[in-house]
């Protein structure tokens, strides 16, 4: 109790400061709604007592209650969907066939318990007529939710009524990992064309890993698409592509293409990485992204191995 009343005090204290008046207190609602400026955002939260997605939107928010949803359920779907997602690749025509079976049961399931009651809550039941424009739905996973693929949620099969299962059918899926990160993307103006220089990191050849014959041609196409503002690295005739040489390329190039082959791991995110020339001894990881201060960055195109994993 004493050391409760102490940080209480230190608390007061530093809030009575110049600019600290809501230090380590959550942002008030009034400044996160706009963040559904241009479309609802869900965060879906999911614990032992009840799961709930929340729905943001510029008027307020809503909740929802997701029934049958609880972190037992989740991680079950979630251990089936990563499984699945290795048998996909096997030798095995059977081991392929039953992956499949898997992966469309898992996006069943989320289409029934999770996207599918909240796209019906917003009454995108379904696929909007030819050329009328598609709404847009951010979503806000957590926990293990954030390892299924949301936007391919639902039952991939047309209906007689015209009603769709798929969310892919129903709105434009978009991701975030928090409301801030949403806010400040909304409230960055768009950059002027002369601005948008690309960098283009291509690994045909990437050592102690198989070749990727495909990665020089989309370094060539992007070249061919951006002509004077595609940086490329990796390439004979071109920089290396190595930890260093694309940090540090990074902050001047707001669009970034990665042609290469990537890890991810599901027991420490933060090391999940990249894999160029110098990969064994430092890896381009999720850490080093983070630590780098990027206020330009507009768009990362990964065109990379593992990424049907978070």
């Amino acid at each position: 109790r004493a050391a409760a009343a102490e940080l209480a005090r230190v608390l007061e204290e530093i809030r009575a400061h110049p600019g600290f008046a809501r230090f380590l207190q959550p942002r008030p609602v009034a400044e996160l709604l706009p963040a559904a400026a241009k479309g609802p955002v869900v965060l879906l939260n999911v614990t032992e007592l009840r799961s709930d997605a929340l729905i943001l939107t510029p008027d307020g928010i809503e909740v929802l209650p997701l029934e049958g949803i609880d972190p037992t359920a989740v991680a079950g779907q979630t251990k089936a969907f990563l499984e699945a997602l290795e048998g996909v690749t096997h030798p095995s025509q059977e081991v392929r066939e039953v992956s499949e079976e898997i992966l469309a049961s898992v996006l069943g399931w989320l289409g029934e318990r999770i996207t599918g009651p909240v796209l019906d809550h917003l009454g995108h039941t379904t696929t909007p007529p030819p050329g009328s424009s598609w709404p847009r739905v951010w979503w806000c996973p957590s926990g293990a939710l954030t390892l299924l693929p949301l936007h391919a949620a639902g039952h991939h099969r047309a209906e007689p009524s015209g009603a769709s299962g798929s969310v892919i059918d129903r709105v434009i899926s978009s991701t975030t990992p928090t409301l801030r990160a949403l806010l400040r993307a909304h409230q960055r103006p768009p950059l002027p064309p002369e601005q948008q220089k690309m960098l283009v990191v291509a690994m045909p050849h990437t050592p102690h890993q198989s070749d990727l014959p495909g990665a020089g041609w989309e370094a060539t196409t992007l070249g061919a698409l951006y002509p004077g503002k595609a940086t490329v690295l990796g390439l004979p005739g071109t920089d290396p592509a190595t930890h260093d040489t694309v940090l540090a390329a990074l902050p001047g190039h707001p669009l970034v293409h990665f042609a290469c082959h990537g890890h991810s791991d599901l027991a420490n995110p933060s090391a999940s990485h990249l894999l160029l020339n110098d990969h064994q001894t430092r890896p381009l990881t999720v850490l080093d992204l983070i630590a780098a201060h990027l206020p330009a960055a507009e768009l990362a195109f990964l065109s990379a191995c593992t990424t049907a994993r978070t």
